[in-house]
């Protein structure tokens, strides 16, 4: 992630970071398994994909037969995802970020305050603003967990628009298919990953509206990068990296229209969903900043702000923001993961949840992106004139 790293580097720190994600996965819980050792699940997992990796560079075949085969797997994900979505009972899971999206837009609906409304687990929800509006068409659909099949043909979008050749989109399609981690949003109905392929989404879409600075351009930037940071406080950081240089270099006139344009989406967005929320007590302990903030003590999380702020003027090539929203997301969740390895031990920190590694879904989609642009030096396509 550093300039100075060679291209190998790279590939090996993308590779491993992807590994170890899914690594963790497995070994949490195919353990739950009888009869399986997880250990080996994960040695068999790593050698599958570095061998096929290898392979896959290795070979060629013609560019419609990748074309075919992309919008195949794209389709059959998709109407798996569906399946998995539908047959899967979300009451039986032991996880309640679907029920905290769940209830809370039931709440919001109801005229309630969001943030008090219980999960199934007797939790509360954490997710903000945003995140409770894009739930919203997947709630009357019945399940909230079809956020995860949308976003992924979101995704699927997103490659095919931004990444050059058929080849190198279904590589990062299988990577993305692969994933254990990502197989885990799925079945549990998660949001992480939705909620991170919609910032990336607006990370490539912006540049085209960054590169011209028409005012209207500057609304549109504002209202969406505030609106993807009502979804969820970590998203901070990459808008950040993104935007802080570019609203530097605006007029005065287009700063203010940049920063009212952000001032009346937040006071919407903040007016509607906390509109009930009884007294000021009641506000102070169910909110989702501090629901939102538990992992990390408060001034690492003040430096991993402040620095990606003063890095965003350093940023001379586009192709450097992945590399650095990668670092700036993976410093946090490897600080947290390991106060909780030394504090607690592995068994319990992992093994046990004393540490949620769901987090580490930030950074899935990153480096399997960033991974596949190394090994196959595939450009990046920011923006289209």
């Amino acid at each position: 992630m550093n300039v100075s790293l060679s291209r190998n580097s790279k590939i090996l720190i993308y590779g491993l970071l992807y590994l170890f994600i899914n690594n963790l996965f497995i070994l949490k819980y195919v353990s739950r398994v009888n009869h399986v050792n997880e250990y080996m699940v994960a040695m068999g997992y790593s050698i599958a994909i570095i061998v096929g990796s290898f392979i896959y560079q290795r070979f060629t075949l013609h560019h419609k037969v990748y074309s075919y085969l992309f919008y195949g797997l794209t389709i059959f994900f998709f109407l798996f995802s569906i399946v998995v979505n539908y047959k899967v009972d979300g009451n039986s899971l032991n996880v309640d970020r679907w029920s905290a999206l769940d209830y809370g837009i039931r709440a919001l609906l109801n005229g309630e305050y969001p943030y008090t409304a219980g999960t199934h687990m007797g939790g509360r929800t954490s997710n903000l603003p945003s995140l409770l509006f894009i739930g919203i068409p997947f709630y009357f659909m019945g399940d909230v967990g079809y956020l995860q099949s949308f976003s992924f043909l979101l995704f699927a979008y997103i490659i095919c628009k931004y990444v050059e050749g058929y080849k190198n989109r279904l590589f990062i399609l299988i990577l993305f298919c692969l994933s254990f981690s990502y197989l885990w949003e799925i079945f549990t109905k998660s949001d992480l990953i939705s909620n991170v392929i919609v910032l990336i989404w607006f990370l490539f879409a912006s540049q085209k509206w960054m590169a011209r600075r028409r005012s209207m351009d500057i609304v549109t930037i504002a209202a969406l990068a505030v609106s993807i940071f009502l979804t969820r406080v970590v998203v901070v950081v990459p808008l950040l990296l993104l935007l802080t240089n570019y609203f530097f270099h605006l007029d005065g006139r287009k700063k203010v229209l940049f920063v009212l344009t952000g001032l009346v989406v937040l006071l919407s967005f903040v007016a509607i969903c906390f509109q009930h929320y009884g007294d000021i007590n009641n506000l102070m302990l169910y909110n989702p900043i501090a629901l939102q903030n538990r992992q990390l003590p408060l001034f690492i999380s003040i430096l991993c702000v402040i620095i990606p702020l003063v890095l965003s003027f350093f940023i001379k090539e586009k192709g450097k923001l992945f590399s650095l929203i990668l670092l700036f997301l993976s410093i946090p969740l490897f600080l947290a993961f390991g106060s909780h390895l030394l504090e607690d031990g592995f068994t319990d920190a992992l093994m046990l949840s004393y540490f949620d590694i769901s987090y580490f879904n930030f950074l899935t989609p990153f480096a399997i992106y960033l991974f596949v642009h190394e090994i196959t030096q595939t450009k990046m396509v920011y923006a289209e004139e």
